[in-house]
């Protein structure tokens, strides 16, 4: 049977139900899930739907790990009958296919893309302390550290000119026209002219 190809899938819960598995009878949460889509590019593509499950091992050496995954997917802490969050079981959710390498051939790995920030256990102070010492040594050894690169340059907009317009640059109004005395409108200011005095009747 040809495997599916590793990705992001979406997929709607089906059914939960808890059992035992292996030649050690391992209690394990078997979670059913029909896969309806395939990430493609910044969306999803359907595909032609199959079922999957996922599972959450309940030994004694896995039970942190099952509390932490169980509970970022909204567990109601009942295994008779488990239920989850509303947005899982209405909407569904992301599940990520990976390939791993058994005895005698590979298979299927799926899990929860909502248990990718649950699944590592915190570290003791002693491993975090060698962990620094390490990291430190490896930084003395090698060049600087470059900051990061910066921004684009900054597109200045155009100054505007503020200094005095020069005699050339004043728009000149048309010709004034020679005022009527009777008309003011057509020109000039409308005040009479000066009559000579030879002209004034006496």
């Amino acid at each position: 049977m040809a495997l599916i190809e590793e990705g992001s899938y979406w997929g709607q819960l089906l059914t939960a139900v808890c059992g035992k598995e292996g030649e050690k009878e391992t209690p394990v949460m078997r979670i059913t899930f029909e896969i309806t889509h395939r990430a493609s590019g910044d969306g999803w593509e359907e595909i032609d739907p199959f079922t999957r499950d996922v599972k959450v091992w309940l030994s004694d050496a896995a039970w942190e790990m099952a509390e932490r995954r169980l509970d970022a997917i909204g567990f109601n802490g009942d295994f008779v009958n488990p239920q989850f969050d509303q947005v899982l079981s209405a909407e569904g959710t992301e599940l990520v296919c990976t390939h791993s390498q058994g005895r005698d051939r590979a298979f299927e790995d799926w899990s929860l893309a909502a248990w990718e920030g649950s699944q590592a256990k915190p570290l003791d102070k002693n491993t975090l302390r060698l962990l620094n010492a390490r990291w430190k040594t490896k930084q003395s050894a090698s060049r600087p550290a470059q900051g990061k690169p910066s921004g684009p340059p900054r597109r200045e907009e155009p100054k505007p000119d503020l200094s005095e317009p020069r005699d050339e640059e004043i728009p000149m109004g048309s010709p004034v026209q020679d005022a009527h005395p009777d008309n003011p409108g057509e020109g000039g200011s409308g005040e009479p002219e000066d009559v000579p005095d030879e002209e004034i009747p006496w």
